[in-house]
């Protein structure tokens, strides 16, 4: 296995609140700065279960980057782009935000506040 990087950091390479991609001897991993480490926390997992379900799955890097960054012009698009039916990902996204939300309820993090707050 690679090393992995979780860093927090004050911009984003697109409008997102968590990324990832794989170097030849790393996997990165960045989170939008937050107001609450919780909500880092929650953001960096997700990302890190999403990336292993992905690959694990064969779905490249550059598939999932080429759909988010589409997705930002579509007329008929929902909350994010992991939740569009069409997404090449969903399954993947739907299965670690289920477990973000097991730990936000461990974490004592109200889902609803979470989401309104998150930064993007």
């Amino acid at each position: 296995m690679k090393d992995i990087n979780i860093k927090v950091i004050p911009k984003m390479r697109y409008p997102t609140c968590g990324d990832y991609w794989e170097t030849d001897d790393s996997l990165e991993i960045r989170v939008l700065k937050q107001d609450c480490d919780d909500y880092e926390i929650l953001v960096a997992i997700h990302e890190l279960i999403e990336f292993y379900l992905t690959r694990k799955r064969g779905i490249p890097e550059s598939t999932i980057m080429d759909y988010d960054l589409a997705w930002e012009n579509r007329d008929d698009k929902v909350d994010e782009p992991g939740n569009q039916d069409d997404c090449p990902y969903k399954k993947e996204h739907r299965f670690s935000e289920n477990v973000e939300r097991l730990l936000a309820e461990e974490l004592g993090v109200n889902w609803f506040k979470y989401e309104k707050d998150l930064k993007i």
